[in-house]
């Protein structure tokens, strides 16, 4: 028959001939087909156990029936079949096992046994010439030696897995097998193991003694597993855990009245701890018992298997961005007084995730906040030379073209429960989405970029070394710190452009990526998944985006200027406009403004001058901060100066009553003064003119002769002598005329 051929399997389904058959030769000549039969085990009543009827079922299992018996078809009685399709070729697979050393040499002894069967053309002109394999086994056995039953059940191996010497491996893994129960029901297996010390006296002595201890039965694994299940995971130490378990073992109890006491258990009647514990090592799986011994959310960060990439679902760079926020490893100084400490600031993150690129960041003193992670997504979108005005220092890009609005943005809780996140996500993001609390696998893209950027700062003075576990080795003094914000803005732009630059991506890179020669970066990977056309870009106007992601405020038009946090700023459009002549005639008035916490420099309030746009104010130089500082370290300064407030008017109060006690003896002296003159010249005054003209001229005197500070006071009394000797020769004139 045409189709047939040797070790070709084939199923018939009908009649006394239904079965599954393994081709062993095909004699076209004859017109015949040797084949065997492979299921003539099947259907057996006893499931292959052995049975006694004096011992009753055993646990020893029979082994698999000898299939190597030849049996004949016509080529026209298969024809037949197949035409009425009662006849289909199949396959049959076979179980997947692992061999031992010990296996591999059992292997390699069958192989040469069994040469003679396993070579083609030796087995076909055998069978045909006799039409059985016996002349093979007979010289298998005066070359080889051994017994023919040993001979004839290789064979049946052969036929059953196929004419190939895998088929001749052993199953090593069935004898023995670990995991494999052995119950000691009653009347059945004996318990194995070590017999104890009292055992072995006993049968010294010719009087044997039953096992204290019974062996595992299948009612006691069981039991053992359901009274396990009804502790909570993580599961507590093994003692507390077995005396758990025991509680399900006390079935007998005694009624003392209105309480049913459980009475204590004999020995005998419940499993040791051995046993307990084998059954919860054995029959539990060793992900199931990873699992019992932490919580499910431990258990899925740690543990879990890894089933997708993080960037499944993602089409392309600028598509999804992650945001996240952490404490930086390093203490900062101020930039109004390099002597105050400002402690360790808040890094906020923004990754792509199709590329890992860094698209984003801002540094701040406050957060998680929505508020501030707005800020993080505009430095990301806004002009690189507005956000280096803002920091004062010249942005290098990495990334080509410039990062836009994504479609997908994730944020983590303490950001997005907020109404704040909802409007700007209803205006500018097509889909804010919230990663799952105490998940940071589930973004475990910007989590990396926060274990590089405090991996690359250890060694700047002020730093904490985060690659050390045990927090007495984090070792850190805030004294040695020695950047500002803007200065640590300016070296996390400058870790994170060599990240974009250099991080290694190769296994991103798929076939066609390396045939174009796709620079195996973050940078990289931006360039080429915009240039391709499956980057997304949503670009908005600067004054959409300042209004949506900065933070709001009020200003305050005053006469004198615009003042925003009680700092002034200025610009020409509205020095020129009447803004400043209304407010000082009719009144100050209050104006929505935008600013960028990490600077002072700017706002931007809405142009109703022109009536379209924003206008940009900057910092007035005769304000009371520059422009170099942030908002935070302005608040700063006032509470510093609100500290020594207390202090400034007790000095002040002090310095007032100083002051005005000596001003009262001052002006009690000069009463006093006073009074006496008037007394001793009651007659003969001059008049207040004459007065006055003689002081004048008593002046002119001193001023042209003026003596060295210390003659002067060494002549003072004189000089009194001649001031009066004037006074006298004056009004001795006046008197004569």
């Amino acid at each position: 028959m045409e189709g047939l051929s040797h070790n070709q399997t084939f199923q018939i389904e009908d009649g006394d001939l239904a079965g599954i058959y393994r081709v062993v030769v095909n004699d076209i000549a004859g017109r015949l087909a040797g084949v065997v039969r492979l299921d003539a085990h099947i259907g057996s009543s006893d499931n292959d156990l052995e049975t006694s009827e004096s011992a009753g079922p055993t646990m020893r299992r029979r082994g698999l029936t000898l299939t190597g018996k030849l049996q004949w078809f016509e080529h026209s009685e298969l024809a037949e079949l197949k035409r009425l399709g009662l006849l289909s070729t199949i396959e049959l697979a076979r179980e997947n096992f692992e061999d031992s050393p010990t296996d591999d040499a059992i292997l390699e002894r069958r192989k040469n046994m069994m040469a003679r069967f396993l070579h083609f053309d030796t087995l076909m002109r055998t069978i045909r010439e006799t039409g059985s394999i016996a002349p093979l086994v007979s010289d298998t056995l005066r070359e080889h030696g051994g017994s023919k039953s040993n001979v004839y059940k290789l064979w049946a191996l052969l036929c059953r897995f196929g004419f190939s010497a895998d088929s001749l491996r052993s199953r090593m893994d069935r004898c023995g097998a670990p995991g494999v129960h052995r119950h000691c029901s009653v009347g059945g297996r004996q318990k194995n193991g070590r017999k104890t010390n009292a055992e072995r006296v006993a049968i010294r002595t010719g009087e044997p003694i039953p096992r204290p201890q019974p062996g595992m039965t299948e009612e006691w694994r069981q039991l053992i597993l359901i009274e396990d299940s009804k502790i909570p995971s993580p599961k507590p130490q093994f003692i507390k855990r077995f005396d758990d378990i025991m509680k399900g073992f006390r079935r007998y109890f005694r009624d003392d009245g209105n309480t049913l006491t459980p009475r204590p258990l004999e020995m005998g009647e419940y499993p040791n701890q051995d046993q307990v514990r084998r059954v919860l090592t054995v029959d539990i799986p060793v992900l199931e018992r990873i699992r019992q011994k932490t919580t499910a959310g431990h258990y899925a960060l740690h543990h879990r298997p890894l089933k997708n990439t993080n960037w499944k679902g993602v089409s392309g760079p600028g598509h999804t961005w992650a945001i996240d926020s952490t404490i930086a490893d390093m203490y900062l100084r101020s930039s109004i007084n390099r002597a105050w400490h400002i402690g360790r600031p808040i890094v906020y993150v923004m990754v792509d995730v199709w590329s890992t690129a860094v698209v984003g960041f801002y540094v701040c003193l406050r957060g998680p906040s929505w508020e501030m992670a707005k800020v993080a997504i505009f430095n990301a979108t806004a002009d690189s030379r507005l956000f280096g005005d803002l920091w004062k220092f010249a942005p290098v890009e990495s990334l080509y073209p410039r990062p836009a609005m994504p479609a997908i943005i994730l944020s983590d809780r303490g950001e997005y429960l907020s109404y704040a996140a909802k409007e700007t996500a209803f205006d500018l993001i097509d889909n804010l989405s919230i990663a799952a609390p105490y998940r940071p696998d589930w973004k475990g893209c910007v989590e990396v970029i926060h274990r590089i950027e405090k991996d690359h700062q250890f060694w700047v003075p002020g730093a904490i070394d985060a690659r050390r576990k045990e927090y007495e080795l984090r070792k850190f003094d805030p004294r040695k710190a020695i950047f500002t914000i803007a200065e640590y803005t300016h070296y996390l732009y400058n870790v994170f452009r060599k990240y974009n630059l250099t991080a290694d991506r190769r296994h991103r890179l798929d076939t066609h990526m390396i045939a174009e020669d796709i620079p195996a970066t973050p940078a990289g990977l931006w360039r080429w998944g915009h240039e391709i056309g499956i980057g997304t870009e949503r670009k908005f106007d600067r004054e959409k985006l300042i209004e949506k992601l900065l933070v709001p405020g009020q200003a305050t038009v005053r006469r004198n200027g615009i003042f925003f946090n009680n700092l002034a700023y200025e610009s020409e459009l509205v020095s020129t406009s009447k803004w400043l002549g209304e407010a000082r005639n009719v009144g100050r008035w209050s104006v929505d403004c935008h600013h960028y916490p990490g600077s002072v420099s700017r706002i931007w309030i809405p142009d109703t001058i022109k009536g379209a746009g924003r206008l940009e104010l900057t910092l007035s130089q005769q304000t009371t901060a520059s422009a170099d500082q942030t908002f935070e370290e302005v608040e700063d300064a006032r509470m510093y100066q609100s500290l020594k407030r207390r202090d400034e008017k007790h000095n002040a109060m002090q310095t007032r009553m100083e002051v005005n006690d000596e001003n009262e003896a001052l002006v009690a002296k000069a009463r006093a003064a006073t009074a006496a003159a008037c007394k001793d010249q009651m007659r003969d005054k001059p008049s207040q003119s004459e007065a006055r003209s003689m002081e004048t001229e008593m002046a002119k005197d001193e001023a042209t002769v003026s003596p060295p500070l210390a003659e002067s006071q060494t002549h003072q009394s004189n000089h009194v002598q001649i001031r009066k000797a004037v006074l006298a020769a004056k009004q001795n004139e006046r008197r004569a005329s």
